[in-house]
C-alpha cells in the first residue's frame, strides 16, 4: 500500500482510505469513518461487476448534516422491519438488537468499543460529541452463534494475527448485551484466543 498509514488516534481510519483507493476486492459491512469529530467517508462494498469492490459514498451524499444520520440509522436498521411489527413486546425485542459496532478514541486514551442497538443508534449518531474512529454495520455470523474478532499488529518486520471468540452465545438474554458481544476488549475468562500465525 502507498502512503503513510499512521494516525494519531488509537484506530487506524485511514486503512478504509487506502483499501479504497487500491481498489481492493474485499467484502466489508457499511463502515462510516469519522475523523476529528466529522464525518469522512461511508464505504460499502459493491458487487455491480461481479467480485466485490470496496466503494465509498459521494462527499455531498455523506456531508448532509442530520438528514444523512437518519439514512444511517434506515440503512443500519432495515433489515429488522420495525414498521410492519404490531406487538409491542415484539418490537422491543427486536428494536434490542445490535446494529452496529462503534470503535473509536481520543489521543492517549484506549480505544473505545460499544455495540448499538436500533433503539440507540440514533442517540449515538446525534449525541456522542467529537467521533475519531468507525461505525460499522453489524452482521450476524451466518456460521456460529458466538461473536469472533481478528485483531491484526503489523510492523515494517512482523505481523501477528490473533482471533477471540467470545464463548456466550450472541442470541442468550440472559447474559448482558454486552457481556455477549465483547472480544479483545472483554475478560479473558469470557473469551478464547487462537494465534492466527
Amino acid at each position: 500500500m502507498g502512503g503513510d498509514l499512521t494516525d494519531e488516534l488509537p484506530v487506524l481510519v485511514s486503512l478504509y482510505e487506502e483499501l479504497w483507493r487500491t481498489h481492493a476486492e474485499i467484502s466489508i459491512p457499511d463502515s462510516l469513518v469519522w475523523k476529528y469529530g466529522r464525518l469522512d467517508h461511508w464505504y460499502f462494498t459493491s458487487t455491480e461487476q461481479g467480485s466485490p469492490r470496496l466503494k465509498r459514498k459521494l462527499s455531498s451524499t455523506v456531508n448532509k448534516g442530520d438528514g444523512m444520520f437518519s439514512n444511517v440509522v434506515h440503512a443500519f436498521t432495515k433489515h429488522l422491519r420495525l414498521d410492519r411489527i404490531e406487538d409491542e413486546a415484539e418490537r422491543d425485542s427486536v428494536a434490542g438488537q445490535v446494529v452496529a459496532c462503534w470503535i473509536g478514541g481520543n489521543p492517549e486514551k484506549p480505544c473505545e468499543v460499544r455495540h448499538l442497538t436500533a433503539d440507540t443508534l440514533s442517540d449515538f449518531l446525534t449525541n456522542y460529541g467529537q467521533k475519531h474512529g468507525v461505525l460499522q454495520r453489524w452482521l450476524l455470523p451466518s456460521t456460529q452463534k458466538h461473536v469472533q474478532a481478528t485483531r491484526i499488529e503489523w510492523s515494517p518486520h512482523v505481523v501477528n494475527m490473533e482471533t477471540r471468540t467470545n464463548l456466550n452465545a450472541i442470541d442468550d438474554d440472559n447474559i448482558p448485551l454486552a457481556q455477549r458481544m465483547a472480544t479483545f476488549e472483554g475478560p479473558c475468562r469470557s473469551t478464547r484466543l487462537l494465534a492466527v500465525n
